[in-house]
């Protein structure tokens, strides 16, 4: 957590109603956990692997909170230069994996992820409705400033 944050993310879910987090990831193949929760200033701070992160906060909270709707907006941190695209890609495949091995209920998280175009929602012309959305089951909503990993 960044020095203005007081709460873990399992407290900000369950104790303060945080349905929105912003979370600055980054790749480092050098730790077991390639892709890690950072918070980035003028120095990185590393908080740890993203999936031991999702592990530890968000999985208990969604298999304690059945309605809960989640939105994750993504900051992709130190992927710029000459080696940009291969470095998105090596994010986006860590996700992907991540994403389908972790569950909640035994649903993995890929599952759980809103898709707009999926079938349920291609007659609807507005956004659905959080009922549907809680209904559907597709209640995890992935953001993130980089086209190549929307």
């Amino acid at each position: 957590l960044g020095a203005n944050q007081d709460d873990n993310i399992i407290d900000q879910l369950t104790n303060d109603g945080v349905r929105a987090l912003l979370l600055d990831i980054k790749l480092n193949e050098a730790e077991d956990e390639p892709l890690r929760l950072v918070h980035s200033t003028i120095i990185t701070l590393d908080y740890g692997g993203f999936r031991s992160g999702l592990g530890s906060n968000l999985i208990p909270f969604l298999e304690q909170n059945e309605d809960a709707v989640i939105s994750f907006f993504l900051e992709i941190k130190d992927d710029v230069g000459e080696n940009s695209a291969t470095v998105r890609n090596r994010i986006m495949g860590q996700l992907q994996g991540i994403f389908s091995s972790l569950t909640v209920n035994g649903v993995p998280l890929k599952d759980m992820t809103f898709k707009y175009d999926h079938d349920l929602w291609k007659d609807h012309e507005d956004w659905p409705r959080l009922d549907e959305i809680r209904r559907s089951g597709q209640r995890i909503f992935v953001f993130s400033d980089r086209l190549e990993i929307a």
